[in-house]
């Protein structure tokens, strides 16, 4: 049981850094690699390699700093659903934790596959939560965030409950 609970904790705090940096750094390729393409194109355009080079220096940066600017997004996206999720009973990373745990197949390979697309849809329900609670405040957040972790617990087989 002890090796079930280890891999859940270390499954969300997985899930958390993917959700942190992923996003971003898959923009930032995408883009990268249009600027990329786009350079030949430049060169033909310019007739020269010092104005492709240039061109290719200035969309090098412009995309590192997208880069940066979605990871600054996307991080304090997840903190402010970190704090509204968090409450006295339940936290966001120990839901986080609960709802791995109640979904761990016992093979860890098979779990990773489907349990990294079943977060990510809780992390976006966690977003709606949050903001549906900067209108409605942030009890209604905390109560939301209590209601899906139970729901994931209900449907579990799993017999360790967190209530």
């Amino acid at each position: 049981m002890l090796v079930n609970f280890v891999s859940a904790k270390m499954y969300a705090t997985v899930f958390l850094v993917c959700l942190a940096v992923l996003p971003p750094l898959l923009g930032y390729c995408v883009t990268y690699e249009a600027a990329v393409l786009s350079v030949p194109q430049a060169s033909k355009l310019f007739n020269t390699e010092l104005a492709a080079d240039t061109l290719y220096l200035v969309t090098g940066m412009f995309t590192a700093s997208l880069g940066v600017l979605l990871t600054a997004v996307n991080v304090g996206l997840l903190f402010a659903v970190w704090r509204r999720c968090n409450s006295q009973t339940v936290s966001f990373f120990d839901g986080l934790e609960t709802i791995c745990r109640c979904q761990m197949s016992g093979c860890a390979n098979l779990t990773a596959m489907y349990l990294f697309p079943s977060l990510t849809i809780v992390y976006l329900q966690a977003v709606f939560f949050t903001l549906m609670g900067l209108k409605r405040g942030k009890k209604y957040t905390e109560q939301k965030w209590r209601e899906l972790v139970r729901e994931h617990e209900f449907y579990s087989d799993s017999r360790r409950s967190m209530w």
